[in-house]
């Protein structure tokens, strides 16, 4: 009798673990099963979308299971040897649908400073976005090492940094609704092989007012505008100072013998002023004091220095 309650008692156990764990291995099943359907239903509606639909398994692939950091992306190559570059968004809060929707709408922007979108991955919470990857790759290792930054110049920064407020124009001009996020940081804008800049737009799941995140872009490319003469200067945040408090109070005071890189190249001393006066307008306290981003393409193309702005930082003393 003993035996026969023990058999029970065990088969019983036994029954409810099967059903325990096959709860656990088909539900997810099923929910992925339910999410490729709705997926696939909702692509029905994009059939003319340029971006090709990559599966993650195939992102995997492109990346080298993900093995090379290109900036704030990862390095990627097609099966026809196409550099790219590919964004990862795990654990992604915004639906399929809208995924999908931001990707069509971006992929349809145009701008010779905006990297082009050419593929994406949706599969379950993970999230891809696959770019052209230009050959020069990310602009952070240009201002970063030293060979580099006499490579380049300073022309060609003045021209990097008119070609990403162009780019950032553009996107001001034709994204009414700003669902869109633009990366604008030395480790996410690329170069190609003109060493033209080509900024990264991103589909946004938290909607923005529209005035509110335009100031709150021309902001970041104030800091850009810092962190590259800064680094050209090869001034960093260790060395006790912060640095764009520390040019404010050079050109605010009229004392710019130590933002000037040489004495005797007074054209590139002029473009290096340039760029700290622009950043510092860009960088105002208020969002309503700085510059739109067409205001800031008229100051850096034109051929009188912009006036020296208040001080943006007197809020932090």
């Amino acid at each position: 009798m003993n035996l026969l309650l023990a058999g029970i008692t065990a088969g019983a156990i036994f029954f409810v673990l099967v059903a325990i764990s096959s709860y656990y291995i088909l539900i997810p099943m099923k929910r992925e099963y339910n999410d490729y359907k709705r997926i696939t239903n909702i692509l029905k509606n994009h059939e003319g979308m340029r971006p090709r639909r990559y599966s993650y398994a195939e992102v995997k692939e492109i990346t080298n299971n993900f093995d090379k950091k290109l900036g704030t992306t990862h390095k990627g190559k097609l099966i026809d040897q196409t550099l790219v570059a590919v964004k990862m968004r795990n654990g992604s809060k915004e639906n399929a649908e809208y995924f999908i929707n931001e990707v069509d709408r971006i992929s349809s922007l145009q701008h010779v400073n905006m990297l082009q979108m050419i593929g994406f991955s949706v599969d379950g919470k993970k999230r891809a976005l696959i770019y052209e990857s230009p050959p020069n790759g990310i602009l952070e290792k240009f201002i970063s090492v030293e060979d580099h930054c006499r490579k380049l110049g300073w022309e060609k920064l003045h021209q990097i940094a008119i070609g990403i407020a162009k780019g950032i124009n553009y996107i001001h001009k034709e994204t009414t609704k700003r669902n869109v996020r633009l990366d604008i940081s030395p480790q996410s804008i690329f170069l190609d092989d003109n060493f033209d800049p080509k900024i990264l737009i991103l589909p946004d799941y938290i909607p923005h007012f529209e005035t509110m995140s335009q100031k709150e872009d021309v902001y970041n490319f104030g800091v850009l505008l810092m962190d590259i003469v800064g680094r050209q200067r090869r001034f960093s945040e260790n060395r006790g100072f912060h640095y764009p408090i520390w040019i404010y109070n050079q050109t605010g005071f009229g004392d710019e013998r130590a933002i000037k890189i040489d004495e005797e190249e007074e054209e590139e001393n002029e473009m290096v002023k340039k760029l700290c006066i622009v950043g510092l307008w860009c960088m105002q306290w208020f969002p309503c004091d700085r510059p739109s981003m067409k205001e800031v393409i008229q100051m850096l193309e034109g051929d009188k220095m912009p006036f020296v702005p208040p001080n943006p930082f007197d809020k932090l003393k």
